[in-house]
């Protein structure tokens, strides 16, 4: 059905940021720490091959490495 595939672009149970940061004034930061602030109460992966966690989450290095399914990736990385 149609419907149910807009699902898990409006209700996510789990997203993935690519391009998180560990920098405080990156969007990469941003998108994460609002996650958590604004209460997801999914799971949340930042990406990031550098950092082992990005706003108080484990960070993977690549989205491949994620354990879990992903219902949304925002992307932070530059043009």
């Amino acid at each position: 059905m149609p419907g149910q595939d807009l699902d898990r672009l409006f209700s996510p149970r789990a997203v993935a940021v690519v391009g998180a940061s560990t920098n405080a004034d990156s969007p990469g930061h941003d998108y994460v720490r609002a996650l958590r602030e604004f209460g997801f109460e999914g799971e949340v992966y930042p990406i990031n091959p550098r950092a082992d966690e990005v706003a108080g989450y484990r960070a993977y290095p690549a989205l491949g490495d994620v354990p879990g399914a992903v219902d949304l990736v925002i992307c932070c990385i530059p043009a």
